[in-house]
């Protein structure tokens, strides 16, 4: 049945909704019917004449003109501003006719359509100007950001440039720090625009294939579609079509030859070096509430960060406290040197958005060293006096979206962008207390972050490393928390709570961790990785994967590593299950036998029948006291040579307070 019938249906609740509130509407697309210079109407009081390139009416046609008809929508191509001829709008191998159309309603105010050259498809695109006003939040703001288009092919002529503009600068403690660090920031400007950096608000991305040539032979083709499009002559747009389709054989031809860039990806070592090659074609991501009104924005970050309306003049309010601690160090309070500055430079990293100064990291990469001279000598002027200028307090705060509502500004990260300057002198401060802090022992072991040399793997290495020394404090905290004497055996407390070995929970927590990378997506990077490690013929072995073999094997689970690599997730989850309550029930076994050659409490396995943790112990109504004693009962804490040692009266027991006998522990048991 025909295509506009059911388009009708569909669409009758849209435009008798649009009709009864006054709303706008406007449909727009490849309708496939050709309607020559026919109108919607019939009717000579209301016709409009239309123009048309196209002087073909086929069946669709007659469709698509009573669709409209009995819709009272109107047909813009050929009777509208920009399009008053009816051109063209697809041009293919077989001919050129008008299928693509804008269809509005017909009390719509004036609209203006055109039909635009592009040679990427058949279908040329129509782009329709609207006068329909749409009121904005009050008091919102749309910003973008200016980016300085950087490459390493300025970097000599920047530096030229830059040291011709510091000729004449003069850096002296009695000039104002703002003027100074202004006046350095505008040279530094002015010689990346002498050099002909440019810059842009927006972010470039590398096409990897289109380049020159495909730029060249596209102009080409384009300027054949203006031809056809002016003559509308049939050996004109077979020019054309010859043109397109050799500019297509171009593109595949340079398609293939791009695959330098998937090689470095399959050839990346680390996800440093494969994150480098994929930001490098990435486009940015689209900004969101661009309408939160900026009062909006004022408020949020001022409520987050405890900020006031007005500026401190009080750069400092704890300097008594840095004399305090900082007095007479020369490391701290000397000058900065060539080789500081040097450092913190080398440190910037690439790429990174500048501050409210505009200066990128790169401008300083390329300094000469004369120019970085200038620079020192104004950190230094900054050091002596003490005083942070103006222009290093303040700072851009982009606000980046994370998740929820869009318009709720609580659902979004702010960044501060700051003074590229003030970054590269806190730097070199950072180094000296680092180094400082090292040499005074200040800094512990157990801080491995932020460090030069360490790192969580220390961490790891050493409670693997240790592993007995923390059962041992372990043990010792859990007898002290119970109330038990040093010298009782682990076993026996840890029977009491129903606790597993560390190599239980070890294991539990690794296949925890195994199942979450096993439902990841197949283009994350651990999946890909773990594939690698399971992988047989894979030489030399991964150590991760080496110690989850032995671990896997000790308890006798051989068909868990078979079941990864053939990818059957419900027999992995069957024999992890299998082997973590195998390793469960070797520990259990292990602790009856030591429990059953007992010489510390003979009687223990009278009384513990069961691994779980003993009932008293989650009885919440009976007391600390009472429950600490019943747990030195039970543990053998109580009968230890009979007290002889003891006065009679210290002899009794301290639940039925009779003489302690080995059957009353069974006597007060039940009484209890």
């Amino acid at each position: 049945e025909g295509c506009f019938y059911t388009l009708g249906e569909d669409l009758a609740n849209v435009l008798d909704e649009a009709t009864r509130t006054g709303a706008q509407l406007l449909l727009i697309g490849d309708f496939n019917a050709r309607i020559g210079r026919e109108n919607v109407t019939n009717d000579e009081e209301d016709a409009i004449t239309r123009k048309s390139e196209d002087e073909v009416l086929n069946f669709e046609g007659k469709k698509l003109l009573t669709f409209c008809d009995n819709n009272a929508l109107k047909i813009l191509n050929g009777c509208c501003r920009g399009d008053y001829t009816g051109k063209f709008t697809f041009i293919g191998a077989l001919g050129a006719s008008v299928i693509d159309y804008a269809i509005v309603k017909e009390d719509n105010p004036d609209i203006r359509l055109d039909v635009l050259a592009r040679t990427e498809s058949d279908h040329l695109p129509l782009v329709v100007t609207l006068d329909w006003s749409f009121v904005l939040q009050p008091n919102s703001v749309s910003i973008f950001r200016v980016r300085w288009c950087w490459d390493k092919t300025f970097n000599a002529a920047f530096s030229r440039d830059l040291d011709r503009e510091l000729q004449k600068f003069i850096v002296d403690d009695s000039v104002d720090l703002s003027t100074l660090v202004v006046g350095l920031n505008e040279r530094i400007q002015s010689a990346a625009k002498t050099a002909g950096v440019r810059r842009s608000s927006t972010r470039k991305v590398d096409e990897h294939w289109f380049d020159r040539e495909c730029k060249e032979e596209k102009r080409k083709v384009r300027r054949c579609l203006y031809k056809f499009r002016r003559s509308c002559e049939e050996v004109d747009r077979l020019i054309y079509i010859a043109a397109r389709k050799a500019l297509r054989l171009l593109y595949y031809k340079k398609k293939e030859r791009d695959d330098d860039t998937w090689n470095k990806i399959r050839n990346s070592k680390n996800t440093t070096d494969f994150w480098r090659v994929v930001n490098s074609y990435r486009k940015g991501k689209d900004r969101k509430r661009q309408d939160i009104a900026l009062d909006a924005w004022k408020q949020h970050f001022k409520i987050l960060l405890n900020g006031t309306d007005s500026m401190s003049d009080d750069v400092n309010p704890h300097q008594e406290i840095d004399d305090l601690l900082f007095n007479s160090v020369d490391l701290l309070d000397r000058e900065f040197d060539e080789q500081e500055l040097n450092k913190a430079i080398n440190k910037l990293k690439g790429g990174k958005s500048p501050g409210i100064d505009m200066a990128i990291n790169e401008f300083y990469k390329a300094m000469s060293r004369s120019a970085r001279s200038i620079v020192l000598k104004t950190l230094n002027v900054i050091w002596r006096t003490q005083t942070c200028p103006r222009e290093w307090r303040i700072g851009d705060i982009i606000p980046i979206y994370k998740a929820g509502k869009e318009a709720d500004t609580n659902n979004y990260r702010g960044i501060t962008l700051l003074n590229t300057l003030y970054k590269i002198m806190t730097t070199m401060m950072t180094s000296r207390i680092q180094e400082w802090a090292e040499q005074e022992g200040i800094i512990t072991e157990n801080q491995a972050g932020f460090r030069k040399g360490y790192g969580t793997r220390d961490h790891l290495f050493t409670l693997n490393a240790r592993r007995k020394e923390i059962e041992i404090v372990n043990g010792k905290y859990m007898k002290m928390i119970l109330g038990l004497n040093f010298n009782t055996p682990d076993y026996l407390w840890a029977m009491e709570l129903g606790r597993n070995d560390l190599e239980c929970v070890a294991m539990k927590r690794v296949f925890k961790y195994v199942l979450h990378i096993l439902k990841m997506d197949e283009k994350r990077w651990p999946l890909i990785c773990l594939k690698e490690m399971i992988n047989p013929n894979w030489n030399p072995k991964f150590i991760w994967w080496v110690d989850f073999e032995k671990m896997v094997n000790s308890v006798g689970s051989c068909e868990l590593v078979a079941a990864m690599r053939q990818n059957q997730d419900e027999n992995i989850v069957f024999w992890m299950e299998d082997a973590l309550s195998t390793l469960i029930e070797q520990g259990l076994q292990s602790r009856w036998r030591r429990i059953d050659d007992s010489t510390f409490c003979p009687y223990y396995q009278w009384i513990k029948q069961d691994f779980l943790e003993a009932e008293y112990l989650q009885d919440l109504r009976i007391s600390t006291i009472n429950r600490e004693m019943w747990t030195r009962i039970r543990c053998g804490n109580e009968h230890r040579g009979e007290k002889k040692w003891l006065a009679e009266r210290d002899q009794l027991c301290r639940l039925c307070s009779e003489r302690w006998r080995p059957w009353t522990i069974f006597l007060c048991g039940v009484r209890f």
